[in-house]
């Protein structure tokens, strides 16, 4: 009797221990990463499998185990995740840089006080890959690290709207902050620099980028400031749109009613078309 009583309360343990993969990613967004990660042959009602499957062969499940990871805050994943980093880290850097930044991130999603992970972003500061190189910035800077702030400077002036895009996404984490520079700690101007940008900006995708930007990270006291920048935006939609944000900011707008044309509807709109 008692030894039938105890696998019960075992096979109740487990059963919750399975379940609770599946409890968090709900929606169409959910069942894609559940389908993607099935065909992958893992087992979705099992932890231990979900985290097994960030060193599946298959790249696409690598990627949907770690959302789901994160999604799930599975926090038993954090040691397994941290022998994968430095696998990987030390294997190379080029070669696995995208999925290092992804595992950084589960990392910092999971709260993860070791500070290998922090030495991984850094280092990534210097790839190849420009966006890649913004991104941990920016992951850097959320997690209270502002070291990438001039890699996110240079990508807000770069001639290709996407990289244009991908700075503007970040800037957002550096507001208000601080970084060492010339031996001093000096304030970052992450508006002045994003109307600077604004200015100069080659092209009107570029400008509507950085106006998703200072709507994030703008104030009431910088509407004069923001005033400036109509002369020179491209557009009559992205003009309508700064005056939105500037009205907003004077009171004159309830805070969350639609501004004339959503900031952030046309970038994500313009990005999963491409796939990205």
């Amino acid at each position: 009797m008692v030894r039938l009583m105890m696998l019960i309360i075992l096979c109740f343990a487990l059963a919750g221990y399975r379940v609770g993969a599946a409890q968090v990613l709900n929606g169409s967004k959910g069942e894609k990463t559940m389908e993607i990660l099935k065909k992958g042959g893992v087992d979705v009602t099992s932890n231990t499998a979900i985290i097994q499957a960030t060193r599946n062969d298959d790249s696409l499940v690598r990627m949907m185990a770690l959302q789901w990871i994160i999604a799930n805050d599975l926090q038993e994943a954090r040691q397994p995740l941290r022998e994968l980093l430095q696998e990987r880290f030390n294997n190379e850097l080029n070669l696995w840089g995208d999925e290092l930044y992804y595992i950084c991130s589960a990392l910092y999603a999971l709260k993860d006080e070791q500070p290998f992970w922090k030495n991984v972003c850094r280092a990534l500061l210097t790839h190849s890959d420009v966006t890649l190189r913004i991104k941990s910035a920016g992951l850097l800077a959320r997690a209270g690290e502002t070291s990438g702030w001039q890699v996110v400077q240079a990508g807000l002036t770069d001639s290709r709207e996407s990289v244009v895009n991908r700075a503007s996404r970040v800037v957002k984490d550096f507001a208000g902050k601080t970084i060492y520079i010339d031996g001093a700690m000096k304030n970052i101007l992450a508006l002045q620099t994003c109307i600077n940008a604004l200015k100069n900006a080659d092209n009107e995708l570029s400008q509507r980028w950085i106006v998703d930007a200072i709507a994030d990270i703008a104030t009431g006291e910088d509407t004069e400031l923001l005033s400036t920048t109509l002369p020179v935006i491209k557009t009559q939609y992205d003009k309508d749109r700064m005056k939105g944000i500037i009205d907003r900011l004077k009171g004159k707008v309830p805070e969350g009613a639609t501004i004339t044309g959503p900031a952030i509807e046309p970038r994500a709109t313009l990005m999963e078309n491409r796939g990205q």
